[in-house]
């Protein structure tokens, strides 16, 4: 932004409140995030719940940057050993970072740097957190979809789906109201997961729509649960 008032202090603007709400052009403002920007791409965005932070990460060398909102300027940056597939927060704050990275490693990051590291058996392609059971969600390549609970620190039975071959589940998302796994993954297949007794309650497959080629396949990238629990 280039309007003067930004510059103030807070208890300035603070003080004059009624009179820049009056102002157009301070109500207009375009403030910008310094150095948001990365070497050579950036791949994953992801806000933390109370709002006050913006995670990014990107290559290259790969690495992750916080954001602080309030001072619009970057706090930290930590470089990474692999590029970042997705990311997940545990918390409303950035303190507690899952990375699900290209080699296989899903890394766990806090506010000192890497505090644990494993590695699942195919290439991860999205996870989920469920704060209900603790469990880590993870999709990959292949039928299984992975199960890291972090309460006791070891996998879980893997929930096998109808993916064949090279396919895999693309998508993963956990209800907010009720906790039911969303799946998506290649060919078009979506299937809904009872975490309660580890079964698949129901599924569906894509069709190509009627303008595109009957030979084209529907691969499913991405996939959102309504808040009010009945729409996806």
């Amino acid at each position: 932004t280039g309007y003067s008032h930004h510059n103030l202090p807070d208890w300035v603007v603070k003080r004059n409140i009624k009179r820049l709400k009056k102002d157009a052009e301070w109500s207009q403002r375009v403030q910008l995030l310094q150095d948001f920007d990365f070497p050579q791409a950036g791949l994953r965005l992801q806000y933390t719940a109370d709002g006050r932070h913006l995670i990014a990460c990107g290559v290259y060398k790969p690495q992750f940057r916080v954001f602080d909102l309030a001072d619009l300027s970057m706090k930290f940056d930590r470089h990474l050993t692999a590029e970042t597939v997705q990311m997940t927060l545990l918390g409303d704050d950035w303190r507690k970072l899952v990375l699900l990275q290209a080699d296989r490693s899903v890394e766990f990051h806090g506010p000192s740097g890497l505090y644990h590291s494993t590695r699942i058996p195919r290439m991860g392609r999205d996870q989920a957190y469920d704060p209900w059971t603790c469990d880590l969600v993870i999709g990959a390549t292949g039928s299984e979809v992975f199960r890291l609970n972090l309460d006791r620190g070891q996998f879980l039975a893997p929930l096998q789906t109808a993916c064949s071959g090279e396919g895999g589940m693309n998508a993963v998302k956990v209800a907010p109201l009720h906790g039911l796994y969303g799946l998506g993954g290649d060919g078009g297949v979506v299937e809904f997961w009872d975490r309660r007794d580890r079964q698949r309650v129901a599924s569906l497959t894509l069709s190509p729509s009627s303008s595109s080629s009957s030979s084209d396949s529907i691969d499913v990238s991405s996939l959102f649960f309504h808040p009010d629990g009945l729409h996806w």
